[in-house]
């Protein structure tokens, strides 16, 4: 099996609406211009090949605090679904979106305060609406493609309400090991939690396209 990820750590979905930490880090139009140039055609198939898509933390956690997020969200939903067009349209017909995962819970959004964190949590909640909302309308209009949408919210409560169950001493600990927390920094998790994101989307495709 043949897997290629163009992710970029920080990434936005489009950075003239959303800028990444640095102007360096590559978007998500940046990254779907990368597979049209460089892997276009082959060794891939339309029936034998899944695209993932796992964006928006970087999207939310940037923008959740402007006061036209609203706004600000439907240009990110409408660049998002063009560049899953142009995947379609380049040959993709299987997609799998992974929605945006309670990063109010993190260590880093803890720090902020309670006020900061149910900020984050309604914007969170208004972009995988959208993601869901577009996701429809993207099949409608493209007959010949397969969707899922996998919630990441499940893998990630489930060891943040229960963390001793998967062998972290609690919900916040930290540890750049990967392996003995939660959390690998104040940000972003560790094995624990990319294993149950993993095993929640085996699930889902089970018995699917493959």
């Amino acid at each position: 099996m043949l897997s290629y990820n163009f992710a970029y750590g920080g990434a936005t979905t489009n950075a003239s609406l959303v800028a990444p930490y640095a102007p360096t880090v590559l978007s998500l139009i940046d990254q779907v211009n990368q597979f049209v140039q460089y892997i276009p055609s082959g060794p891939w198939s339309a029936s034998n090949t899944l695209f993932g898509i796992f964006m928006g933390v970087n999207d939310v956690g940037n923008a959740y605090y402007l006061s036209n997020y609203t706004t600000v969200l439907g240009q990110i939903m409408d660049s998002y679904f063009a560049e899953v067009q142009r995947l379609y349209d380049a040959g993709g017909r299987n997609f799998l979106f992974l929605s945006v995962p309670p990063t109010q819970d993190s260590p880093l959004f803890i720090a902020q305060g309670t006020a900061v964190q149910a900020s984050l949590t309604t914007a969170i909640s208004q972009y995988n609406a959208a993601i869901i909302s577009r996701v429809t309308e993207f099949k409608a209009a493209n007959a010949e493609s397969k969707t899922w949408v996998y919630d990441t919210q499940i893998p990630f409560l489930a060891a943040i309400n229960n963390p001793t169950a998967y062998g972290s001493a609690d919900a916040t600990c930290i540890n750049a090991d990967g392996v003995s927390c939660l959390w690998w920094n104040n940000y972003h998790p560790g094995q624990i939690i990319h294993k149950l994101v993993a095993q929640g989307v085996a699930a889902l495709l089970k018995g699917t396209f493959w």
